[in-house]
């Protein structure tokens, strides 16, 4: 089965955590660092392996087809409604990832939403969230919605929407691949929509 983005760099950092010592050289404290951190903008991700999947749907677009310019930058820039149904395998909450499959440095977060209602929203606000609910940051490094943007091309963005046993223990602003690992355990199954967006 093929698997989404959105955590399978959890296993690879869990990987190189407990590889033994490094071939490199340690780096001399007093160098300054050459740029910035890469993970900052760079989130490979994948989904676990669960086996509960359920349906996600938007009344904008149908899965594998172009998202409309008003959900991108090429017009008003909202977000997408969503719904999803089906066995949620019990989720308790559900955290929303948005992210470009295509991205030139292998995964590009445009939203990640966490520890909101079971029930889907009629509406889906970045800047109202429900209470409870936190947004970790997108690969900007905004707590916010970075609407479909691509610069070359047609761009695949996934939708995924995970059903958590639980509080997630993501903060508001958390680093979008630390956010990525808190979820990991608390996903008990998960559902994707996939939309397109092209470059002007």
């Amino acid at each position: 089965m093929k698997l989404p983005i959105s955590l399978i760099a959890i296993g690879t950092a869990f990987l190189l955590a407990g590889c033994g010592a490094s071939s490199t050289p340690p780096a001399d404290p007093n160098t300054e660092p050459s740029g910035p951190d890469p993970s900052v903008s760079a989130v490979p991700i994948v989904l676990p392996t669960v086996a509960r999947k359920f349906t996600v749907t938007s009344t904008a677009f149908t899965d594998g087809k172009p998202i409309p310019a008003s959900y991108t930058c090429q017009g008003e820039g909202k977000v997408p409604p969503l719904t999803w149904s089906g066995d949620l395998a019990g989720g308790k909450n559900v955290a929303i990832v948005v992210d470009d499959a295509d991205s030139p440095d292998g995964g590009f977060v445009h939203w990640l939403v966490v520890d909101l209602p079971v029930k889907p929203p009629t509406a889906l606000d970045p800047d109202k969230l429900p209470d409870g609910a936190h947004a970790a940051a997108n690969s900007d490094g905004d707590a916010s919605w970075s609407p479909p943007c691509p610069d070359l091309g047609t761009h695949h963005y996934r939708f995924t929407v995970y059903a958590l046993d639980g509080p997630s223990g993501v903060s508001d602003g958390s680093d979008p691949g630390q956010a990525l690992q808190l979820l990991a355990p608390h996903i008990k199954a998960y559902g994707q929509l996939t939309g397109t967006a092209t470059a002007s």
